[in-house]
């Protein structure tokens, strides 16, 4: 899977996503799952939640990604910066950055 999107965009969904504290103290970071087809990245997370939004597919395919950590390396990121994302067996990349896939 080989996909490229808006950083602000991709990071306000994935939020969206966050389990409440209150609700959960989770004993493993949640995970969400990305599936890329068309011009669509469709999210599914741990807690039956899901979401949609637009991306530059250039691969299409699925991967599981780290909730916080991604939230996290997106906060770095300028507000209209676009950002590649890449998956590969048993890890994906943001931009250049390398991180292992959660399962």
């Amino acid at each position: 899977m080989r996909i490229i999107m808006n950083a602000n965009d991709f990071a306000t969904v994935l939020k969206t996503m966050k389990p409440k504290v209150a609700r959960l103290k989770a004993f493993r970071d949640p995970t969400v799952e990305l599936t890329a087809s068309g011009s669509t990245v469709a999210l599914v997370g741990d807690f039956d939640n899901s979401s949609s939004l637009p991306a530059e597919v250039l691969e299409p395919g699925a991967c599981v990604v780290s909730l916080n950590t991604v939230i996290r390396v997106l906060s770095t990121y300028p507000k209209k910066a676009k950002i590649e994302l890449r998956a590969e067996s048993g890890a994906y990349w943001l931009d250049k950055m390398k991180l292992p896939s959660p399962v």
